[in-house]
């Protein structure tokens, strides 16, 4: 039961270090400049145009 305890707590502090990266937070800000522009311009009828804005940023 301990062993199990010890492996998780350390998985979990190994997870909240990824969080804390620097490449997580790179990821989410890729990831966010691709898909908002895609998403503002379909809802605007530019779809076309958003497209292209986030193969841009991509």
């Amino acid at each position: 039961m301990n062993f199990t305890l010890r492996l998780v707590s350390d998985n979990f502090k190994e997870f909240l270090q990824f969080l804390k990266s620097i490449s997580f937070s790179k990821a989410i800000r890729v990831g966010i400049a691709v898909t908002l522009p895609a998403v503002i311009a379909t809802h605007l009828g530019y779809s076309e145009i958003g497209m292209a804005i986030s193969f841009g940023a991509f």
